[in-house]
């Protein structure tokens, strides 16, 4: 509940803050995960632990 509003979310639903057609969902996403992992650098999977 909100204490300024004195509304919630529910029944409403949160606003996406990337907004897709229900086909370009999951390419949207994937991309987007694809794209951060990239930026992220990679670690060999003994360096890891």
């Amino acid at each position: 509940m909100n204490p300024v509003t004195g509304t919630n979310w529910e029944g409403v639903g949160v606003r996406p803050e990337i907004t897709a057609d229900v086909e370009a969902a999951f390419g949207t996403a994937y991309a987007l995960a694809l794209e951060h992992r990239l930026t992220q650098g990679f670690k060999r999977a003994a360096d890891r632990r």
